[in-house]
C-alpha cells in the first residue's frame, strides 16, 4: 500500500522521482525501489514524506483511508480542470492553480444570475 500511496502523492503533486530524491537526500533508485515495493523507508523518511505531502504516516502506510486537505484540494482542482477542458475553456496540457480555480469560482458566483438564464 505504501508504494501506491507514494506514487499517487508524488504524481498528484507533479514531483519527479529525482526531485523527491533530492528533497529527501536519497538516491533516485531508492525512490524507485519504494515505489516498486522492494524497500520501505525508515521512520525519519516517513516523517519527512508525511510533512512534504501533508498526510499522516498512517495514511502513507495504508492504515488510514482519510485523505489530507491538500489531497482533497488537488482532487477538486482535477475535477474542475476536466470540466473546463470539456467546455473548451482550457487545453488538456494546461495546469490550474488553486488561485485560478478560486478566480473562476468567484466569476461564476458573481454571474450566477446570467448563468441561470
Amino acid at each position: 500500500m505504501f508504494a501506491k500511496r507514494l506514487i499517487d502523492l508524488r504524481e498528484k503533486n507533479n514531483i519527479y522521482q529525482r526531485d523527491l530524491a533530492n528533497k529527501l537526500n536519497v538516491e533516485q533508485a531508492t525512490i524507485s525501489q519504494w515505489e516498486h515495493g522492494k524497500r520501505v523507508p525508515d521512520s525519519e523518511i516517513l516523517i519527512k514524506l508525511s510533512k512534504l505531502f501533508d498526510v499522516s504516516i498512517d495514511y502513507l502506510l495504508g492504515n488510514d483511508k482519510k485523505i489530507s486537505n491538500k489531497e482533497q484540494e488537488l482532487k477538486e482542482i482535477e475535477i474542475f480542470k476536466k470540466m473546463l477542458i470539456k467546455i473548451g475553456y482550457i487545453n488538456n496540457n494546461e495546469n490550474l492553480s488553486k488561485q485560478d480555480v478560486d478566480r473562476i469560482m468567484t466569476f461564476i458566483k458573481n454571474n450566477k444570475e446570467f448563468i441561470k438564464k
